[in-house]
């Protein structure tokens, strides 16, 4: 498979070891501004930021997953930012950078209003669940891969981006390098069938002009 894209991602370098030239990914970005959030079924519920977190969902080859990418603002240095797939990726950054009163919270499972472990847990489950139900957003778009950013912008709009980079959300960690590619590249020409360009039918006749013929060539001289 070959890519044609104004970005380069994790997946990008397997084209080095041999790509069809024929079979193309036009990884051409879109961007598409939502009302609603198609994945409202999933959210993190809470009234107080004292963990800040940010969640996303990417649509890959037919599935959905979801993540959330929580900080930790220390005083006076950069933001420390880690992008979590599963519970278990949350609660090892908030044991590792957040003070023992925050910690103590997040596990408190009658707490009320927070950023809690039970709250995390029952994100992914619902998200979990949606994995399979979305297809249609990938044959109705033809794009094999998307993400939606569940924060809503200046117009109080949901971001869906349609085959932008999964570098930065780190999406190798479900996908590794040469699998992500294989996923794409059937996906496209099996699923989508949008990879292979169409062929068009060539008659005889042009077949026959193409090698230099013409309709006169293959008849018996009668004069011999």
């Amino acid at each position: 498979m070959r890519i044609i894209s104004p970005y380069s991602d994790y997946y990008d370098c397997i084209q080095a070891y041999g790509q069809d030239q024929k079979f193309m990914y036009i990884r051409k970005p879109q961007l598409f501004l939502l009302d609603n959030n198609p994945f409202s079924e999933a959210r993190l519920y809470h009234y107080h930021r004292d963990i800040e977190h940010h969640e996303y969902f990417v649509g890959f080859c037919g599935k959905i997953y979801p993540l959330t990418v929580v900080s930790y603002k220390p005083w006076g240095d950069p933001d420390i930012k880690s992008v979590c797939y599963t519970v278990e990726d949350v609660d090892t950054f908030i044991n590792e950078h957040y003070d023992k009163k925050t910690i103590k919270r997040y596990y408190d499972k009658k707490g009320w209003g927070w950023f809690r472990q039970g709250c995390v847990q029952q994100f992914f489950k619902d998200g979990e669940a949606l994995q399979d139900r979305h297809e249609k957003m990938f044959i109705d778009s033809g794009n094999p891969l998307f993400v939606l950013d569940t924060w809503r912008n200046a117009d109080h709009k949901f971001r869906l981006n349609y085959n932008t980079c999964l570098k930065k959300y780190k999406f190798f960690r479900i996908f590794p390098t040469a699998l992500a590619y294989q996923e794409i590249s059937m996906y496209l020409g099996g699923v989508l069938g949008t990879a292979n360009p169409t062929i068009p039918e060539i008659s005889n006749e042009d077949k026959i002009s193409s090698k230099g013929f013409d309709k006169y060539s293959f008849r018996k001289d009668k004069s011999k």
